[in-house]
């Protein structure tokens, strides 16, 4: 793994997988839901949690299958007629729904299809049919309407997200997130060749 001492750039990159840009500021919703979650989470452990469930995952992904990635997010982003599309129907709690479909959703305009969405191994166009608050978040309810755009074969996912893991190189720019990662991630994330640095 390449570690910098280099401050954050001024775009707000936090840390790169291979050539992929990972942002504070697109990263800290999650964070920040995790926390409505289990406000007993300290920060460091809310973004270790964002990370190895979302975003490092995804850019490790996007990162090995670059053309499928594209490919996909072509064409959740060009989708029309999105209210004549066939689409995949969820309800519940985050438990339910998942953490990431859960966090994308809970802040949308009921009725509204959502801009391209990336969860991991998939691009999804989101729209909350029926939201239910709560006092607690873990109580928030939803009912939502998805239309998936995957390049990922979901049988095979949990192998294909570990393999492009281990064949990526982590580079951290801001220490503050870099000590948010699991030590046996920043072994993983040494680049195909086992981390041998030039």
């Amino acid at each position: 793994m390449n570690e910098s001492a280099r401050a954050p750039s001024a775009a707000g990159v936090v840390l790169l997988v291979d050539e992929v840009p990972l942002r504070a500021a697109d990263m800290e919703p999650l964070v920040a839901d995790i926390q409505r979650l289990y406000p007993e989470y300290t920060t460091v452990h809310a973004r270790r949690l964002a990370l190895t469930n979302a975003f490092l995952p995804r850019a490790a992904l996007q990162s090995s299958r670059a053309e499928t990635w594209a490919e996909a997010r072509r064409a959740c982003r060009s989708a029309t007629d999105l209210d004549q599309r066939t689409a995949w129907s969820g309800e519940g709690s985050w438990r339910d729904l998942g953490l990431e479909l859960w966090s994308a959703a809970h802040t949308l305009a009921p009725g509204t299809w959502s801009e391209p969405v990336e969860l991991v191994g998939r691009w999804v166009r989101l729209r909350v049919d029926e939201l239910r608050p709560a006092d607690d978040a873990a109580r928030e309810w939803l009912r939502v309407s998805l239309l998936e755009f995957a390049y990922m074969t979901p049988a095979t996912l949990k192998q294909d997200v570990d393999q492009a893991v281990n064949g990526a190189r982590l580079t951290v720019l801001d220490p503050s997130w870099g000590e948010a990662i699991p030590e046996d991630w920043k072994h993983r994330m040494r680049g195909a060749e086992g981390g041998k640095q030039p």
